[in-house]
């Protein structure tokens, strides 16, 4: 029975309202922190491995180098983790009836799109790590080991892109982007595969050569970002084609203001990112194939800058993006949490049953006949 603790008690509902808000904007802050440290971990390496390189810090090891991206991918994979266990414990929870909720607050749909996020960017994230902790064992005791190994993780990683890509279709994902992502991750691990690992068959092949799919990548987006700004500015809308990884799945193309306007944020800052790695990538192969030589961090600088633009420009969109889908999984986990408050409110109103309506005033006894 509903009883009247549930609605007298005022200022312990509050209290409990508060507490779940404050909860709530703790929890929505987390994606915004995990972008912005991921952007400064990879700016930071980047800097790191410059000053390694041009031996301004000779004594740093590799290890310290990729430590930011490290410590990044090490808090990623721990969320990730504990995600995947909350989804099992929710799920044995539902289907043993555990749960004080109806039966569409937790339907299949909700398990299948829960279990997608957790168990997907679980498994993303620790194609990462293998990929990560390969090329330190690399660069730092193993060097024998071919560059094949550390790059494994993101060639399959991108065959699962370019199997999305042809499989499904929008609004699943973004067929034509997946496809041209898992196609460049690709084609470009084979060909630092055949350069390093095999470099007296490859000694003829120039730098150049070898960044030939980065190269069309980088045209790819800036070409496309440059059809976004004309299309927009002809036709007062973005096209339907989306960016990758800045769109929300399962919307559909928005024409207000600020959604043209987001999306050119994000056009320009994919146009500068593309822009700066390519004048980089342009002039490390020259450096490579002993055309011409600059200090590493003088070739770096462009692919900074465009970092640096491209964290900018897009960390509003992609932090939304993140935040729905943490909004999803903690307004499903937050069910497990509803059978203890109804112990405790059903606890507290045996207490308020058994309370006498008149309690006795302090030194007085009562007699009983």
């Amino acid at each position: 029975m509903e009883t009247l603790a549930r609605h007298l008690d005022m200022s312990e509902s509050n209290a409990k309202a508060t507490a779940r808000g404050c909860m709530d904007k703790w929890w929505l802050c987390v994606p915004r922190f995990l972008v912005a440290l991921s952007g400064f971990a990879v700016g930071l390496t980047l800097v790191l491995a410059t000053l390694k390189l041009d031996q301004v810090y000779a004594a740093l090891q590799w290890w310290q180098v990729l430590l930011p991206v490290t410590i990044t991918l090490g808090i990623v994979f721990i969320i990730f983790t504990i995600g995947v266990l909350l989804w099992f414990r929710f799920t044995s929870q539902a289907y043993t009836g555990e749960l004080d909720a109806d039966m569409d607050d937790f339907g299949l749909d909700v398990i299948l799109r829960t279990a997608k996020i957790c168990f997907l960017g679980h498994a993303y994230v620790v194609l990462l790590v293998v990929s990560l902790g390969l090329l330190l064992a690399k660069l730092h005791s193993f060097p024998s080991i071919p560059l094949a190994y550390p790059l494994a993780p993101l060639m399959f990683l991108g065959m699962v892109y370019i199997i999305l890509g042809v499989m499904l279709k929008q609004p699943e994902v973004d067929s034509p982007w997946f496809v041209i992502i898992g196609l460049s991750v690709v084609s470009q691990s084979i060909m630092l595969i055949v350069k390093l690992d095999h470099p007296h068959d490859a000694n003829s092949l120039p730098w150049v050569a070898v960044f030939i799919p980065s190269w069309i990548t980088y045209v790819m987006c800036v070409s496309y970002s440059l059809v976004c700004v004309v299309w927009t500015d002809l036709f007062g809308s973005p096209p339907e084609a989306a960016l990758p990884l800045v769109s929300a799945p399962e919307t559909t193309p928005e024409t207000t203001p600020e959604a043209i306007h987001t999306q050119l944020n994000k056009v320009g800052g994919i146009a500068c990112w593309a822009i700066g790695w390519g004048v980089s990538q342009v002039l490390i192969s020259l450096r490579l194939d002993e055309q011409h030589k600059v200090a590493w961090f003088a070739m770096a600088l462009p692919a900074m800058i465009g970092w640096v633009l491209l964290i900018v420009f897009v960390i509003s969109p992609i932090s939304e993006y993140f935040e729905d889908m943490a909004t999803v999984l903690f307004n499903t986990f937050r069910l497990t949490c509803r059978d203890r408050d109804r112990e405790g409110y059903e606890s507290s109103d045996v207490e308020e049953e058994q309370r006498p309506l008149l309690r006795p005033k302090r030194g007085v006894a009562n007699e009983v006949d």
